[in-house]
């Protein structure tokens, strides 16, 4: 997206300006980095910040819901795998939830 470059590195998004050849932001979703290139395109500076803390609930929403899947898979007791199941529904549920919003980001206009 213009002047923008976004590059997957191991554990997240980088998101470069390459005119003045520097990292502008790190992201965790590619949404992320590129709603985040998408808001530097249409100069719109004011939603950066917002984008990046979608960014960041996404991705606590996405572990939490790795971990509670992971507790279900891996518990014998029935009391635990329940409510690690209300755990992973509610964490799946904020994560389509920022998702959703930062799709927003990317399509408007």
């Amino acid at each position: 997206l213009k002047n923008t470059v976004i590059r997957q590195s191991k554990q997240d998004y980088l998101v470069f300006d390459v005119k003045n050849s520097k990292r502008i932001a790190e992201t965790f979703s590619k949404r992320g980095a590129i709603a985040y290139a998408h808001a530097i395109a249409k100069n719109k500076p004011n939603r950066l910040d917002e984008i990046l803390e979608l960014d960041m609930k996404l991705g606590k929403h996405y572990m939490d819901s790795l971990f509670a899947k992971n507790t279900i898979e891996k518990s014998k007791d029935d009391a635990r795998t329940d409510s690690a199941m209300v755990r992973f529904d509610i964490a799946k549920d904020h994560t389509w939830h920022y998702i959703s919003q930062l799709d927003e980001y990317i399509f408007d206009d």
